[in-house]
């Protein structure tokens, strides 16, 4: 992820979070310039990322002994070498779950999760949530959807939260997504952007200056790779590619 000439590689290794930093457009690399995290043990199913002017914004899953996994959040100021305000987003009752997800908008950080105790997406389903921080007060967990899922992301523009989510079937996984304002409840309304898309190769995604949604996800049918952009709507899909290759 990057932040106005400053990128970060933000990785697992064993029990530890660490990251690299870049200022040269990542012709070299620090690897002291951001501390490394310890987690209670070294049993996650994900990681991730987002920059913004307040720094890096960072949510990880890490494996509870005594049930599923937990999201913890943190952050990084951009200069600064020390994490802060870290929070188990999934201490509410009822709330657990990992494969996390987290972007921002203004004066909130919005962070999603599912109660899946696999280790990949796609090894079993559970209930997706996401849960905002607005100003310094965590709000209460939303449900996304009531299916079951297999994994779920998010991401903010400028007036929408964006979600993105796999319902297993027998024979295909179906990519759904829907929205809600910033500050709203996720409705009941929802699009499905692919039948039998491939779990295994999370959707991508990402926000331009002016708003859009750009989206890249892998189906199972021919063509596999699918270009999609959000406009205030759903444009054409463009293939990308026509082979896993």
């Amino acid at each position: 992820v990057g932040w106005e000439g400053e990128l970060y590689i933000v990785y697992k290794d064993g029990n530890k979070i660490k990251a690299q930093k870049s200022t040269d457009g990542g012709a070299t690399w620090s690897a002291t310039a951001v501390n490394e995290i310890t987690m209670n043990n070294s049993n996650s199913n994900g990681l991730d990322a987002w920059t913004d002017a307040n720094g890096v914004h960072l949510v990880y899953s890490v494996d509870d002994p005594n049930g599923s996994y937990k999201t913890w959040y943190q952050r990084n100021r951009h200069g600064f070498s020390n994490w802060i305000e870290q929070k188990d987003v999934t201490d509410l009752s009822g709330d657990a779950g990992g494969f996390p997800s987290v972007t921002t908008s203004a004066n909130r950080v919005h962070v999603a999760f599912t109660d899946n105790d696999g280790l990949i997406p796609g090894d079993g389903s559970g209930t997706p949530k996401s849960r905002d921080r607005y100003n310094s007060s965590w709000q209460s967990s939303q449900q996304i959807v009531i299916d079951d899922v297999a994994l779920g992301y998010i991401i903010a523009n400028s007036s929408k939260l964006h979600a993105f989510y796999y319902i297993p079937d027998h024979l295909v996984n179906h990519l759904k997504y829907r929205n809600r304002d910033l500050g709203g409840s996720w409705g009941s309304s929802e699009t499905t952007l692919e039948v039998n898309a491939d779990v295994l190769e999370p959707i991508d995604m990402t926000v331009t200056a002016d708003g859009q949604v750009h989206i890249f996800y892998v189906s199972l049918n021919p063509p596999y790779g699918i270009y999609n952009v959000w406009n205030n709507a759903w444009g054409t899909d463009f293939e990308i590619s026509t082979s896993y290759a």
